[in-house]
């Protein structure tokens, strides 16, 4: 276990190009250690509001779990946000006026790298400031190197060992079911990669899991769809097979899709599904799709996934299947059937008794039954 620090954050003038090697997240032992800059802060410089990624004049380092004061020079200072939209892992706590200036408390929730914004009013001129100050959260053992090296990061790259180490002990997170601390690890190994934003199929695939899990879809989409976008055989690293991991990605994307009640996005996907194997997974992802389709009324896209997974054997989604294809053979359009949709709904009652389909599939015959099919 890494020693507690007597200092729980190191704040320094930001390189150019500022950055560490991945490290697995871990939450210290530190209670509501205070976080004070080990120098005194610089004083802010104005700044306009049109610069789209402005430089930051600081860098705070701290540790998951560390309570952090950022103070700037001057009173009225108000904190306006993450400009790279990670504020998930930065809790703003309170601000506080005083002496002169103007203190922020913040919360390290979560490994990663943040740019804090502020802005100050002068309502006597109607000008303002920016000030803009970098916050990397880090483990407890680079905190170490960081206070040794003098609260200079050395901004080197990793080496393939190390990153090897870091994904492995981010996969131990994960198969342990430590998910928040899986996610910041795998997040700090992102951030390592030679080319920012290239795909790493295994590492994508883990980032895509990990948002989706929190309900963070559009998050999620985006690794989905580097691992879609790569070729069988080309990975970032060069050492990845991606063909493994597609299935899993095209099934995501439709999951994003139908998460946010997303139709025409499900319809415009669903050729692809239809090329999935058939298994639990994919089965379903299908009958949650062809669910949302039919909801929206869009029938031929939900009649045609439902008959292929019947086709291809819908394994321990059949009842459900076989329900929603009578739904959809029932319901008021061009294509309705409504001898095919009883006798789909009559299979799932006889062939599947203990399905929580069976009795409103039976309840659909004796509708069907009285006002279409039986002479009274």
């Amino acid at each position: 276990m890494d020693p507690l620090l007597p200092v729980e954050a190191v704040t320094q003038p930001a390189p150019e190009r500022p950055g560490s090697g991945p490290q697995a997240g871990r939450t210290p032992v530190v209670g509501l250690a205070r976080a004070r800059p080990a120098t005194p802060p610089a004083p802010p410089a104005a700044e306009t509001s049109t610069v789209d990624s402005p430089p930051a004049t600081e860098r705070t380092f701290a540790r998951v779990g560390d309570r952090l004061e950022l103070t700037l020079p001057d009173e009225g200072w108000i904190y306006l946000g993450d400009l790279r939209g990670q504020a998930s892992g930065l809790s703003y706590r309170e601000r506080n006026i005083g002496e002169g200036a103007t203190s922020f408390t913040f919360r390290a929730l979560r490994l990663g790298e943040f740019l804090l914004e502020f802005q100050l009013q002068d309502h006597r001129t109607g000008g303002e400031q920016r000030q803009h100050l970098a916050v990397s959260i880090v483990t407890p053992s680079e905190l170490v190197r960081i206070l040794a090296s003098g609260g200079v990061s050395d901004g080197s790259a990793p080496g393939e060992s190390e990153r090897t180490a870091a994904i492995e002990e981010a996969d131990r997170l994960y198969d342990d079911r430590l998910m928040e601390l899986a996610l910041a690890a795998y997040e700090r190994v992102a951030a390592a990669v030679p080319a920012p934003g290239t795909a790493d199929p295994h590492l994508d695939s883990r980032l895509g899991t990990l948002y989706a899990l929190r309900g963070e879809w559009n998050r999620a989409q985006l690794h989905w769809e580097r691992i879609l976008a790569l070729s069988d055989d080309e990975s970032a690293t060069g050492t990845t097979s991606v063909g493994s991991y597609r299935i899993d990605a095209r099934l995501g994307v439709i999951n994003a899709a139908i998460a946010r009640g997303d139709a025409s996005a499900v319809a415009a996907n669903s050729a692809q599904l239809l090329e999935l194997p058939s298994n639990d997974a994919v089965g379903e992802v299908a009958n949650d799709a062809a669910a949302l389709l039919h909801e929206a009324e869009l029938w031929e896209p939900a009649l045609l996934i439902l008959r292929t997974r019947l086709h291809r054997g819908s394994s321990r989604w059949e009842a459900e299947t076989r329900f929603r294809l009578a739904s959809v053979l029932e319901s008021g359009w061009s294509g309705r059937d409504l001898r095919e949709a009883r006798t789909q709904y009559l299979l799932v009652a006889q062939t599947f008794p203990a399905s929580r389909f069976a009795r409103p599939a039976l309840d659909r015959v004796r509708y069907l039954d009285r006002n279409y099919f039986v002479v009274q």
